[in-house]
């Protein structure tokens, strides 16, 4: 279920606005600000349809990325970008460097290569959340002491790794908030780039980084600019999108406004394809929902005509019934899209070699795209450090976290909360196996 906020002058509905402006050729009216080069693709494919003969000039359907960059370019700054596979090069040689007393106790056997990884995930996490090492050695004099060896070698790779960029380069998260602290010019610079814009349209999102919201908010108090965002969220129910609501909150504050979307799809056409489907609203409303009022009135969805499971010996075969499937579906409804068929795996790095193989044998045209792992999932990373507190490994920043955490309501202090559900800090294996294993 999509919420919808608005700032400044968007025409409601903003799907049927949208059709408008491409069917009378004014496709540059409007900006599109997607989160994966994916869906920028699918939105494409999907205006171009409204388009006269399906084409059009001046169609401004970006990722926050390509826009981050795009602003940059004309800040006039002489700093290059980091590429991923240099800043991979880059935290090795750092790492294989410096004197590390946790991550390295003997110098001479290197650090993993799965760990140099983590630890370059972990730093871009900081920067991007705006979290810099004279900050971390704040948590350094109070954290545990436990936890004081491994975070003083994060501050002292993370410090080296700034040395590294200096004024020469600049990594992702540094693109962010140099565009993000030049907001001033954030008028010239949208005139510059999309001179006959009048209308931003943001959707696909859930939450946004500090630096991204400051850039989004500073476009939409540009004069003749509105702005119109759909964010995946229903505020009804926590449980599925409780890491939304600091996002939501904060665009309420900078002048956003909640549209009525029951009164918005009255007056939608049905057919057009941009609106969400009444199932998806469902889930949205009902997924992993526990309260009781929930449970004796929502209505039940009957789809076990809709979900087949099917049986197979191993994974080649597994791949060639999916695109057995799909050639089946195509056979069945030969207008049908191959863009809207969407095949999701446990682990796409086992089926991607074999999805490239057998996919191109049943002439399926397809692209991969690789989602955020399960690790990184607000709800597991908030579980994750509440079991840190509990072994008595949080930081106090962490500390902090749990107590702002939506998934998890105090009414006490976290250690009363331990007590009271007789949390035993000494876990060792075989008292966690045990109760799995049941």
């Amino acid at each position: 279920m999509e919420t919808i906020l608005i700032k400044g002058q968007v025409p409601l509905p903003i799907d049927r606005e949208i059709r408008d402006r491409l069917e009378s050729g004014h496709a540059d009216s409007f900006l599109m600000i997607v989160p994966t080069a994916h869906a920028r693709r699918k939105w494409q494919c999907e205006c171009l349809q409204y388009a006269p003969n399906r084409a059009a000039a001046g169609l401004h359907i970006h990722t926050l990325e390509d826009l981050v960059r795009r602003f940059y370019g004309r800040l006039g700054s002489t700093r290059r970008q980091v590429s991923e596979g240099l800043q991979t090069v880059w935290m090795r040689q750092i790492i294989d460097g410096l004197e590390l007393p946790f991550l390295k106790p003997h110098a001479e056997i290197p650090v993993p290569q799965g760990t140099v990884t983590r630890l370059t995930g972990a730093i871009n996490q900081l920067k991007a959340s705006g979290i810099t090492p004279s900050q971390l050695q704040g948590d350094l004099v109070q954290s545990e002491l436990v936890e004081r060896g491994k975070l003083a070698d994060l501050i002292a790779i993370y410090e080296a790794y700034e040395r590294r960029l200096g004024d020469e380069w600049i990594d992702r998260a540094g693109l962010h908030h140099a565009v993000s602290s030049h907001l001033s010019s954030a008028g010239t610079v949208m005139r510059s780039i999309f001179p006959n814009v009048e209308m931003v349209i943001v959707r696909g999102f859930d939450v946004f980084s500090p630096p991204d919201l400051s850039m989004l908010t500073g476009i939409a108090d540009l004069p003749q600019i509105g702005m119109g965002i759909r964010l995946d969220f229903d505020a009804q129910n926590e449980s599925l999108f409780g890491h939304v609501k600091e996002s939501y909150a904060q665009l309420l504050n900078c002048g956003f406004r909640e549209i009525n979307e029951k009164l918005v799809q009255e007056t939608t056409d049905a057919s057009f394809n941009f609106q969400a489907e009444n199932r998806n609203r469902h889930f949205a409303q009902n997924l992993f929902r526990k309260d009781r009022w929930l449970e004796q009135s929502a209505e039940k969805l009957e789809l076990t005509d809709q979900i087949s499971l099917l049986g197979v010996s191993d994974r080649v075969q597994e791949v060639e019934q999916i695109a057995g499937l799909i050639n089946q579906l195509v056979l069945d409804q030969p207008d049908l899209d191959l863009h809207r068929i969407c095949v999701t795996c446990y682990d796409l790095s086992i089926y991607a070699p074999l999805m490239r193989e057998i996919f191109p044998l049943y002439g399926i045209p397809h692209a991969l795209d690789w989602g955020n792992a399960l690790a990184h999932s607000p709800l597991v990373t908030s579980i994750f450090s509440l079991l840190d507190f509990i072994a008595g490994m949080a930081s106090p920043r962490n500390r902090c976290k749990i107590l702002r955490s939506p998934y998890f309501h105090f009414d006490q202090t976290i250690e009363d909360v331990m007590v009271q559900c007789q949390f035993n800090t000494q876990m060792t294996p075989d008292t966690i196996r045990t109760p799995i294993g049941q």
